[in-house]
């Protein structure tokens, strides 16, 4: 079962039929960067259409990286070490480190994914359908209203083609084909 996250709720993605798109953005650290910055520019058109964006880190060398960068900024600038006593850390957030800047427009149309391996071999399942693309390629996945894949292809997405083909949520279009 796959769920995601945002502003510390997590949902299943089953959840999200009928009321959001979600974007699938699966691969190295520097691929998702790069494609939320893109996506952070037509926010304004993916808003309207539903559209939200899962960045999923397909190394993980990239997530422990982030996760170690992590632990030194909790730790804070010349702090001691966590006295006896002192609450442990959350043991049961199984969500990835992320890996960009959470700005206010990111977190508008950002879904963190949860349990990133169930993710990982999902991203590999569907691809694995795809017989050219190969393990660990930066992909992207873009699901329909109602759930079922609607574009899966190798690379960032192409945001303006995607605002162009999905109408906007309240659209007539929209409410007969749940695309």
């Amino acid at each position: 079962k796959l769920q995601v996250r945002r502003d510390g709720r997590t949902v299943a993605l089953s959840r999200l039929r009928g009321t959001r798109r979600p974007v699938v953005v699966a691969g190295s650290g520097s691929y998702i960067r790069s494609v939320m910055r893109e996506a952070e520019s037509f926010r304004a058109e993916l808003k309207p259409r539903g559209i939200v964006v899962v960045p999923v880190v397909l190394d993980m060398d990239d997530i422990l990286a982030s996760q170690s960068r992590l632990d030194s900024l909790k730790k804070g600038f010349g702090n001691a070490a966590p006295k006896s006593g002192d609450t442990a850390p959350d043991l049961k957030d199984t969500s990835a480190p992320s890996l960009i800047e959470d700005s206010p427009m990111s977190k508008a149309f950002k879904l963190d994914a949860v349990e990133p391996e169930k993710w990982q071999a999902w991203v590999d399942e569907q691809m694995s359908q795809a017989e050219t693309v190969k393990p660990g390629s930066n992909v992207h996945i873009t699901l329909g209203l109602n759930g079922t894949v609607y574009r899966s292809a190798v690379g960032a997405p192409n945001w303006v083609k995607i605002c162009q083909e999905l109408e906007p949520l309240d659209s007539t279009k929209t409410k007969l084909t749940q695309v």
